[in-house]
């Protein structure tokens, strides 16, 4: 039987308010980086259309809009000092262009150009940028299957650096199960069963 312990605050602290039929089973909800939202700056020199670009981004629920900056050269020393998970950026700006911030942080989070000039796009990729948007093909729509790419890349992210597997004791045997392959935990008294895409440990 596995005895609840701090290994697995995380599982519990996630377990869903979701309850099926048979009492004290949960499914695990989302496990990913999505149980809290991504922080994310958007800059955009156009005062018009980065309103448009930030109410679509909240509207969609998905991320978490920190900040807002008219050039690259303003929202620098921001991500520099906080922590950002993308940036939705604009490529020309007066003082300084997108691909040449982009290049110029240390560990630059995830990108996301939106722009009028198609013609920056294969340099973008050749950055790793998420994708590349044009502003006028900007849809609701458009937006969110660029969401799902962002979200898919955090997620894997966020299961690298922080979902480590964990160690789980089964007799005289030891284990280790990788967060992302639990499918529910079922409470038994002090114990806890936790189902996975490979098996059972009780």
């Amino acid at each position: 039987m596995l005895k609840y312990n701090l290994r697995l605050w995380w599982t519990l602290a996630i377990v869903a308010i979701f309850k099926v039929n048979k009492p004290k089973l949960f499914f695990i909800y989302n496990l990913c980086p999505m149980m809290h939202q991504v922080r994310t700056i958007v800059i955009e020199h156009d005062p018009l259309f980065k309103k448009y670009l930030t109410e679509l981004l909240m509207e969609n629920g998905r991320l978490n809009i920190i900040a807002t900056f008219d050039t690259p050269v303003k929202a620098r020393e921001f991500v520099r000092q906080n922590k950002v998970d993308l940036i939705f950026s604009t490529i020309l700006t007066p003082d300084m262009d997108g691909i040449s911030f982009l290049k110029s942080l240390i560990a630059p989070p995830f990108f996301v150009f939106v722009t009028d000039y198609p013609e920056y796009a294969a340099c973008s990729y050749e950055l790793d940028v998420l994708d590349y948007v044009i502003k006028s093909m900007l849809t609701k729509d458009r937006l969110s299957k660029c969401l799902d790419k962002v979200i898919r890349a955090v997620a894997d992210k966020w299961d690298n650096e922080v979902l480590q597997p964990i160690k789980i004791k089964d007799g005289y045997s030891t284990h280790f199960v990788k967060p992302k392959d639990i499918l529910y935990i079922r409470a038994q008294g002090d114990y806890m069963q936790l189902v996975t895409l490979h098996g059972i440990w009780l």
